[in-house]
């Protein structure tokens, strides 16, 4: 800068501080320990006269600005103690619900998006039970307070002030739903209560309350809240470190947009994953004894029975709402074809416990998959057996071609299960009256099967997550039907197990195509069939 244009800059930031602090040129001469002619050279219209740096210091000094300001340097009056003292400050941090600070800060930020990680559940979906337990050993807070607090939570979210994100760990929901860790103790009708409340709560209020869940060992962060453009702040324990200063405000708002982005659960698909859990909570603590951890694939052989019993029971649900709701109207062939229908998911059912009760499954010594010879007709139509009642309630067709007597190499209990999961979504995701077509044939030292629908499609990011199992995508069906999202990833597994691949191709609005490759068996004959 020109010394002209400094020293201009310079007189009139003086005479700004000065007005502002009531200081005429008698005080500041006083004030500073110069003659007044000094301070009116200084001021004089038209001087190009800088003071040496002890004046200017001390100017600075009793004018309550900083020096760089005086001297154009900066843009802030603050002197850097006061500049950071603004735009940080400690806050003593309660451990009680009721703290006023918190409070003040959301009536503040009302009309903006509230970002937060909380330290464990968010007070505002906690059930009374559960804050009855955590707050009974606080001395001065009753358990009562907290929850009066936690009503007036919830009234503020459903009211729409704010729109409201918060992102938790995965572990934290896991560890409730197995009673260790900070939950250790609690009953287990306490914890199973909670998990349908955030459920419900996570439901209704979407899309003005958002629930991202993030893996902590990928992702990491600090207990932290962003309100809005307003302030930021950090929860460490004792204290809370607020920053108001924008810089830090938008760093730790692009921290939190990270979180979201790397989130593994969606928060349209929050609530169906937290009943899930709720669903699946049992009275049994499994041991974690070496001797008692199961194998990855005896894990993976209980999550294919448990999809596949989910299929079963969803038969027999949709036919037992067709017979008590319009048993009378129906012709005697459709009382026939649901009877066999549920006679045929029952005993899918049974034979699926039964490979538990009997051991199979669990063995040790069944380390992989059993190489056999099967004919893969056999197994499309154990698969179509099962689902096609699911599919004649959306009145969907289903059509099949293949070559006769064609035959693969693998686990045909696992193929099957990767048949009943490839139709299963098929039909899921088709609207009524679609169509659906399932084609096997030789394709080299190969066998291919294709399934193929018209349905809604997936875009690319849902077909590569729902293929990689790197995040749980549990879309809704044409129809509202609930998924567990996790069985595209379960089927790349099992066809892995088998030398087998998938292969997943898909649009958005135009349906989708997955074929599996597996290795062929003995071919024999070959010839065009229906």
């Amino acid at each position: 800068m020109d010394k002209r244009n400094r020293s201009t800059l310079f007189r009139q930031r003086l005479e700004q501080a000065m007005a502002h602090v009531g200081f005429s040129r008698s005080r500041l001469a006083r004030e500073t320990g110069v003659d007044r002619s000094t301070i009116g050279q200084i001021l004089a219209e038209g001087t190009t006269r800088l003071p040496n740096a002890q004046l200017a210091a001390d100017a600075a000094q009793v004018l309550g600005v900083s020096t760089d300001w005086l001297l154009g340097l900066t843009e802030r009056p603050e002197r850097p103690g006061d500049v950071i003292a603004a735009a940080m400050s400690v806050t003593k941090a309660e451990r009680k619900p009721a703290d006023q600070q918190i409070l003040d800060w959301h009536h503040e930020a009302a009309g903006y998006k509230i970002r937060h990680v909380p330290a464990t559940l968010p007070d505002s979906l906690k059930t009374e039970d559960m804050l009855r337990w955590e707050y009974a050993a606080f001395l001065g807070v009753t358990p009562e307070q907290a929850i009066e607090t936690m009503r007036s939570s919830i009234e503020h979210l459903r009211s729409g002030d704010s729109d409201y994100e918060i992102a938790l760990p995965l572990h934290e929901l896991h560890a409730l739903a197995e009673g260790s860790g900070y939950y250790r103790g609690l009953d287990i009708e306490i914890r199973r209560e909670q998990l349908r409340q955030m459920a419900g709560i996570c439901d209704e209020l979407y899309p003005a309350l958002r629930l991202f869940l993030f893996d902590a060992r990928e992702v990491f962060s600090a207990p932290m809240s962003v309100f809005g453009p307003i302030l930021s702040v950090i929860f460490v324990g004792r204290f809370f470190l607020a920053f108001r200063e924008s810089e830090r405000i938008k760093s730790m708002t692009t921290h939190f947009d990270w979180l979201v982005r790397e989130a593994k659960v969606d928060a349209r698909d929050t609530a169906a994953f937290i009943s899930t859990l709720a669903d699946n909570l049992t009275d049994d603590v499994p041991s974690q004894s070496p001797g008692n951890q199961l194998s990855g694939r005896q894990e993976l052989m209980l999550s294919t029975t448990g999809h596949d019993l989910k299929t079963s029971l969803s038969v027999l649900l949709a036919q037992g709402e067709k017979l008590s709701g319009s048993a009378r109207t129906l012709s005697p062939s459709e009382l026939e074809s649901a009877g066999r229908a549920i006679r045929h998911a029952s005993a899918s059912a049974c034979s699926l416990l039964a490979g538990l009760t009997d051991g199979d499954l669990l063995r040790e010594n069944r380390a992989s998959a059993v190489q056999e010879i099967f004919e893969v007709t056999d197994i499309i139509d154990a698969a179509l057996d099962l689902l096609k009642p699911l599919a004649d309630e959306k009145d969907i067709r289903i059509t099949l071609h293949h070559e006769d007597g064609l035959k693969a190499t693998g686990d045909a209990q696992m193929i099957e299960a990767v048949m009943r999961n490839l139709i299963g979504n098929a039909i899921k995701f088709t609207l009524p009256g679609g169509t659906i077509t399932v084609a096997a044939r030789q394709t080299g030292d190969e066998v291919t099967v294709q399934v193929t629908d018209d349905g809604v499609g997936m875009t690319p990011d849902q077909t590569e997550a729902g293929m990689s199992g790197r995040k749980i995508m549990s879309l809704r069906g044409t129809e509202g039907e609930r998924g567990s999202g996790t069985g595209l990833a379960l089927c790349h597994k099992l066809l892995t197990e088998n030398n087998g691949r998938l292969k997943l191709l898909s649009t958005s609005g135009h349906g989708t195509e997955a074929s599996i490759m597996l290795p062929s068996g003995d071919r024999g004959q070959s010839s065009a069939g229906t």
